[in-house]
């Protein structure tokens, strides 16, 4: 017991963890929090981040940004505010989803300033504190900090062998999640591709407990192997219950700051209303590089394909000659 106490309290003096009377102990940083080190990380760009996957901007992007400083005098004469988005950028998002299997009206999509904003503009419209929300474990860290800042109660289904539609329809009913966060494109980090069959089953619980679903989109254009890809969540969608938030920041470059949300139009309004007290609305300039890129988005897809797939065949061969005792799949897509 001594020795035990002892090794706390060395802990504790270097800082690496934090007690406090009748609570209990937790790890720490000496330095702070976990994001105060990634901010360090991001200061010396010599060392890497492994914990932040984020690519460099594709071939052409600097000639779409030309195009777009080019295009910008023909908005300045306007008061550069429109909380739903640059109507071209909007027509420019809508199309893509409807080439994707999704018929989509410019009027259905949200342009925000990145994912992150958009996941964070649905708390703030349809969550109240307390509210349950169903979560994938893993899952992306940023959203599970978003869901504990707007103080919902967290429900989590496991996804590490892929998703249990059985255990997920459980799991909204009896905990009778308001809204239920899920990534299943490419799923972060697994890389996991939810089925068709599965996408309708989970809308069909949706609908019947009357929850919506928030479809993380992010990842969705990375197909790294040459899968079968199933339509979209919002495809199954027949009242408004799926929720699609998508962004450029895994496909083109996260220093744009774009992203989007893909609802029914009357809830598009409400998410618009819910801005006012944040952002007003995202930059001009940078949506219209978005859309000069959305225009000659196949190129910068299949760049960044064959950059992903020659980064994992590295990988995994690596992890075969150094570690030979482990098992792990190979994800079809993602980062």
């Amino acid at each position: 017991r001594t020795t035990v106490t002892s090794a706390y309290d060395a802990l504790r003096a270097d800082g690496y963890v934090e007690s406090r009377q009748g609570a209990g102990t937790w790890t720490a940083l000496p330095n702070g929090t976990p994001l105060s080190a990634r901010h360090a990380l991001a200061e010396d760009r010599t060392l890497i981040d492994l914990a932040c996957v984020a690519p460099a901007a594709p071939p052409g992007f600097d000639e779409c940004v030309a195009a777009a400083v080019a295009e910008l005098p023909r908005h300045t004469g306007g008061p550069g505010y429109e909380p739903l988005g640059q109507a071209v950028l909007r027509r420019a998002i809508a199309a893509r989803y409807t080439v994707r299997g999704v018929p989509t009206l410019p009027e259905q999509i949200l342009v925000t300033t990145g994912g992150q904003h958009a996941l964070w503009l649905v708390l703030q419209t349809l969550v109240r504190p307390g509210d349950p929300v169903l979560v994938e474990s893993p899952t992306y860290p940023h959203a599970l900090d978003a869901l504990r800042r707007a103080r919902a109660r967290l429900v989590p289904v496991g996804v590490n062998a892929g998703w249990d539609l059985e255990f997920i329809a459980g799991g909204m009913r009896q905990g009778a999640a308001r809204l239920a966060y899920l990534i299943p494109d490419f799923q972060n980090p697994t890389g996991r591709l939810m089925g068709d069959d599965d996408r309708a089953a989970l809308v069909a619980t949706a609908r019947a407990t009357g929850a919506y679903v928030v479809s993380d989109e992010t990842f969705a254009e990375l197909a790294v192997d040459d899968v079968p890809r199933p339509r979209p969540l919002a495809a199954h969608d027949t009242d408004g219950r799926v929720i699609s938030v998508g962004s450029v920041s895994k496909l083109v470059w996260g220093g744009l700051r774009i992203g989007w949300i893909r609802a029914g139009q009357a809830l598009v309004r409400r998410l618009a209303e819910a801005r006012d007290a944040v952002d007003l609305a995202s930059p001009v300039l940078e949506q219209l590089i978005v859309t000069e890129l959305l225009g000659q988005v196949e190129p910068i897809v299949a760049a960044r394909r064959a950059t992903l797939r020659e980064r994992r065949e590295a990988l995994v061969a690596a992890l075969r000659e150094e570690l030979p005792g482990w098992e792990f799949t190979v994800p079809p897509g993602g980062l």
